[in-house]
């Protein structure tokens, strides 16, 4: 699959001064919405889903042919990355600077499902599935409705396109692929400014991963040791699940750990890492085997696009009313 697709219908706009979290979201007749300008809360981000939405004519979610649900994340901005004072962040995560998304995209509420994955591609390599390596941990376990895992970068890419053809999606002209990374933060901070969506402490109880190794705690929690049903946990602002946790999820950028430096004192706009020049893509979320510090939304992980593992997976993104080439 190509990966330079468009990435969902352009609407370009000034950007607006940050919105007050309790000041309800105006929209004059006939112009475009405001930027979603984080700060913003949980209200804000329902009203901007809304009057992005109406704007270009579209819902606020929508199940596609196989029953997959996606969500309107309204064009916006946000801060990328850790500031100084997050614990525990990296290096590569720095410095932390401010990033326009300028086109509204539909993103899948949950990771994309062993059923789902199963319908488009006839099979399912799921290590915790009834055929899988894991199947033990999951015994009794409906896992059509876990995250597909043990994915490639190259599976997850052929997928979107699998799913791009079938004829219902052609019909109405949606397309798919992988979220930038830029878009995937943005959508999982959902105006929020903490580690997670969900505040800054996060030990297993909030969120599918190893909770013996917690964050902004020492209280320990739960460890699963597999993946779960997708939307087991709160949903953040704009309706997404399972962003901290559950599997790590593939971006369609290529890795480059010094991506940050050139904004340092600039607005990044639209931000991607070019994956065609890379060899290794960015995983984004942490899973269910790794400690809290991996599931803040800022941290980043890399690996070969090759590679499969019991804990990677991914989400899509919709192209919505577009044909893409």
């Amino acid at each position: 699959a190509d990966p330079k697709v468009s990435v969902s219908a352009a609407v370009n706009v000034p950007r607006p001064e940050t919105t007050n979290p309790t000041t309800p979201i105006v929209n004059p007749a006939g112009s475009a919405p405001p930027l979603a300008s984080a700060p913003f809360d949980a209200n804000q981000a329902k009203q901007h889903q809304a009057a992005w939405a109406k704007h270009l004519g579209s819902p606020v979610t929508f199940d596609n042919s196989i029953g997959m649900m996606l969500v309107c994340i309204p064009a916006g901005e946000f801060d990328r990355g850790s500031p100084d004072t997050e614990q525990d962040a990296q290096s590569n995560e720095k410095p932390q600077h401010r990033v326009r998304i300028t086109r509204l995209f539909y993103l899948g509420r949950y990771e994309v499902t062993q059923g789902e994955y199963e319908q488009v591609m006839q099979k399912n390599p799921s290590y915790f599935s009834p055929s899988g390596d894991g199947r033990g941990r999951v015994t009794g376990r409906d896992t059509r409705q876990f995250p597909v895992e043990n994915v490639s970068w190259y599976d997850a890419e052929e997928f979107c396109r699998k799913l791009s053809e079938l004829p219902l999606e052609k019909t109405a002209s949606r397309t798919y692929r992988l979220p930038m990374e830029a878009e995937w933060e943005y959508a999982c901070r959902a105006g929020t400014t903490t580690p997670f969506h969900f505040g800054g402490v996060n030990n297993g109880r909030e969120a599918n991963i190893d909770g013996k190794g917690p964050y902004g705690t020492t209280i320990k929690g739960p460890y699963l040791q597999h993946t779960t049903e997708v939307g087991s946990y709160p949903a953040n602002a704009f309706g997404l699940c399972d962003l901290h946790g559950n599997v790590w999820e593939w971006c369609l950028d290529g890795y480059d750990a010094a991506s940050y430096q050139p904004f340092r004192s600039r607005m990044a706009v639209d931000p991607t890492e070019p994956s065609t020049g890379s060899s290794v893509r960015v995983l984004r979320g942490g899973s269910c085997n790794f400690s809290g510090v991996n599931a803040r939304a800022a941290n980043r992980l890399r690996n070969s696009p090759a590679s499969r593992n019991y804990d990677v997976g991914f989400r899509v993104v919709c192209a919505f009313g577009m044909r893409t080439p």
